[in-house]
């Protein structure tokens, strides 16, 4: 990929993470994931704010879009289609897409982009799907294979350590495929009955047991139920008490109930679990939650969050750095403007200070690091500081590589990682800023960003965090998910590293120095 067009690809991707409540984005497209003849480059779940609107893009591979909840616009191919709950909507490699969500119904959709490959002997297989891509002359169909239900399996997929995971996520993604295809060549699902039943009120049971399994969270009222099937409610409502010995509402708020617990489990707060299932109020989900399961929605949150081991605590007692835990960085120049001093560190009444001071041409900052005193694969890591006073330099708090060798690495793994979990170069804007940077499998270098901006953050004490898993990172600011993505496959230990920068182009007034960037803490746990 071309420089230019991997800083437009960037640029899409954060524009694209805009206005948003939850994102749960797995990008793989500099590096496809093989799953037989599918090549995956993204799938994600985001839940939009106000004004989201993902911005007029070239797409670079096929995509799926499935309408969760909510309403809005999708553009392509030259024309506006409006979107609700249980559409579905593809786009072609090549084509023109935007996503706009309406504000006062605001949209919660799943995406995957995909490609195929010619190569893989299972390729002719899909030929069909592929034609109906290329050529559908409309990229609008209702969902009638419940594309929610396997989205939500994807998700579990990479949210777990499951065992026979690719295989589990291959089947999942075939799945998803051939529900696309059927929902736009198929004018109804036929679901299964055993043949002695299909005549009897035992097959109109298990038929709608099925279609309430299937789309609970699109059914609002109960009438909805007996109008699909065109039986009284108090004809269908009879069989679940003869079969089930409970009423139909009953069953259905056991449904709804279930599919609450599902959602408290994949991050998604009590008020989006109560308004996507439509409860009147939080009031009376966390009734019927407490009911059901004998805590509240919040309470069953707590409860089910993971556990973590402290590996690493710095609260900067004393007067020294601690030797055990950190090293000052060699002292060195970059660009001509920033030289790394050890005199530029200090402890002070339980706070670590670095500080940049005129030196010449350039000036003198502070930085320290764990190499070879600590390092992690995986977990969660945070530092507590308060940022600089004076534009035109910045603070980094970073987890960084060790020299690696090319033949060391996996062929489908990720090389030379570094996670910038926080850097404040861009004080004028108001904003921080998270970075990912490595090398893929082919070789190129490769870096994605997420701006968040709050000008509160350069007033008093903030946290910044990184939660790192099997297959994803998970950035925090004041233990507030701020973004949330995948690139793929990294297993070795990287170190943490606290230091401060200018660069030739950032123009500091020499006037309002000395300044100093103060941590109040810096901690690592892993997984229990």
């Amino acid at each position: 990929m071309s420089a230019e067009r991997r800083e437009e690809s960037e640029a899409a991707v954060m524009s694209y993470l805009q206005n948003v409540k939850f994102h749960f984005d797995n990008v793989h497209k500099w590096s496809p994931l093989h799953f037989g003849p599918i090549l995956l480059h993204q799938v994600g779940d985001l839940i939009a704010d106000q004004d989201f609107e993902n911005g007029l893009h070239v797409q670079e591979c096929y995509e799926i879009t499935y309408i969760a909840s909510g309403k809005g616009i999708c553009f392509t191919r030259g024309k506006y289609y409006d979107v609700r709950q249980g559409d579905v909507f593809v786009v072609r490699t090549g084509d023109y897409h935007n996503i706009q969500s309406d504000n006062e119904d605001p949209l919660r959709f799943f995406y995957c982009g995909f490609d195929f490959d010619p190569g893989d002997p299972h390729y002719p297989r899909f030929l069909p799907l592929r034609e109906m891509l290329d050529q559908a002359e409309n990229p609008l169909a209702a969902d009638k294979f419940n594309l929610y239900t396997i989205f939500t399996n994807i998700f579990n997929e990479y949210t777990g350590r499951n065992v026979m995971r690719e295989a589990v996520l291959e089947a999942l993604l075939t799945e998803m495929l051939c529900a696309t295809y059927r929902s736009y060549v198929e004018t109804a699902r036929v679901n299964y009955a055993p043949p002695e039943r299909r005549t009897s009120s035992e097959a109109l049971f298990y038929s709608i047991v099925q279609y309430m399994e299937q789309n609970i969270i699109h059914i609002h009222q109960l009438k909805e139920i007996s109008d699909h099937f065109g039986y009284a409610y108090s004809y269908i409502s009879h069989l679940f008490s003869q079969r089930l010995n409970k009423t139909l509402k009953e069953y259905y708020n056991e449904l709804k109930l279930s599919k609450a617990r599902e959602f408290l489990d994949h991050n998604l707060s009590v008020t989006e679990v109560s308004s996507m299932l439509g409860y009147t109020s939080i009031h009376s989900f966390s009734r019927f939650f407490r009911q059901q399961y004998g805590v509240s929605p919040s309470e069953y949150k707590q409860s089910s969050r993971k556990e973590w081991m402290q590996t690493f605590y710095d609260g900067f007692d004393g007067d020294m750095l601690d030797g055990s835990k950190w090293f000052l960085c060699p002292e060195h120049c970059f660009d001509g403007v920033t030289h790394w001093r050890y005199a530029r560190t200090q402890l002070k009444n339980g706070r670590l200070f670095l500080s940049i001071a005129k030196e010449g041409d350039g000036y003198g900052m502070g930085a320290v690091r764990t190499r070879e005193n600590f390092d992690q694969q995986g977990g969660y890591f945070e530092i507590c500081c308060r940022l600089q006073n004076v534009p035109g330099w910045w603070v980094s708090f970073s987890l960084i590589h060790y020299p690696e060798e090319e033949s060391g690495a996996r062929a489908d793994e990720l090389r030379d990682l570094s996670i910038e979990v926080l850097n404040s170069c861009a004080m004028e804007n108001s904003s921080v800023s998270h970075t990912i940077q490595w090398t893929d499998p082919s070789g190129t270098p490769c870096h994605i960003q997420k701006a968040v901006t709050d000008p509160a953050l350069y007033r008093g004490m903030h946290t910044y965090g990184l939660e790192w898993t099997e297959s994803q990172f998970v950035f925090y600011v004041d233990h507030k998910e701020t973004w949330r993505t995948s690139i793929g496959r990294y297993t070795r230990p990287l170190y943490m590293q606290i230091s401060t920068q200018s660069a030739p182009w950032a123009a500091v007034d020499d006037s309002r120095l000395p300044d100093q960037v103060e941590v109040a803490y810096v901690k690592a746990y892993k997984m229990q």
